[in-house]
């Protein structure tokens, strides 16, 4: 089965960069190599499992790439999620070594969670296996520089024409739709996607049930956010160029092409 393998920024800075999620998230180095004017990083927070690679790359021409990063909901990449065991316990050990967090909180029906940003502004979320009302402390194991053990869970994109979308995602993706979530006192609806052949809890892909198998899952999902409206402006669409810092998603499976979602977002096969 095709699975998600890589997960590709651009950054400002291989030192601050590898020093961050190395040194504060706890991920590992798997490879680096040289092409011509680019660097390129690989990293994982566990090797025996289907979690997509970070791939950083530090481009010395690139002058396109604008940093730090501001949260806009022009920009159609929007953040990369962690799951972990204990979010409480993940966001202390973060404070301690100086990264600045939101505070904590559980997004009704949805999750536990909290949010920061790598050195180049890239937004990042803790998300926890069970909501708040449902957790149990766990105890902070002192292998894993979070607390627990970490999966890179989910990479973000926002989508104009969620219809356009589903039908890429689902029929020349081939990817599953997991669940779909209704945010709409914010304005939007959330879908996952996953390669998988897993069944869910609940065959209703809104089912709150299935919710917290979500968080659970051992492998990187794709995130589209649909915000209410956004298809029926003719002249609008989402920044999905290199000035975003996002390069594209790779995924592992038996073809060899590139393609490009509805909204641009670039996705390699291979």
């Amino acid at each position: 089965m095709p699975y998600l393998h890589k997960h590709s920024l651009y950054i400002s800075n291989p030192e601050n960069s590898l020093d961050f999620y190395i040194n504060k998230l706890g991920m590992k180095l798997v490879n680096e190599f040289i092409e011509n004017t680019k660097e390129f990083y690989h990293l994982k927070f566990n090797l025996d499992t289907n979690e997509a690679i970070l791939e950083l790359i530090f481009d010395k021409n690139n002058n396109c790439t604008v940093y730090q990063k501001i949260d806009s909901r022009l920009t159609g990449y929007w953040k990369m999620s962690i799951c972990i065991k204990d979010v409480d316990i993940a966001r202390n050990k973060l404070l301690e070594k100086g990264i600045e967090l939101t505070k904590a909180f559980q997004v009704p029906d949805v999750a536990y969670l909290c949010h920061f940003s790598d050195p180049d502004g890239y937004s990042l979320e803790l998300i926890q296996h069970e909501f708040e009302k449902k957790h149990i402390k766990q105890k902070e194991d002192a292998l894993y520089a979070l607390g627990n053990r970490a999966i890179f869970s989910l990479i973000t994109y926002r989508v104009k024409d969620i219809d356009k979308s589903l039908t890429f995602y689902k029929n020349d993706l081939k990817m599953k739709l997991l669940s779909k979530m209704d945010v709409s006192k914010r304005g939007f609806e959330l879908y996952f996607l996953g390669f998988t052949n897993e069944s869910l809890p609940n065959e209703d892909v809104e089912s709150i049930e299935n919710r917290e198998w979500l968080w659970k899952r051992g492998y990187t999902m794709i995130e589209l956010q649909y915000v209410f409206g956004s298809n029926k402006d003719d002249s609008f669409q989402y920044e999905t160029g290199v000035s975003t810092g996002f390069k594209s998603f790779s995924i592992l499976s038996n073809e060899n092409k590139t393609k490009y979602d509805p909204d641009g977002y670039k996705i390699v096969l291979y």
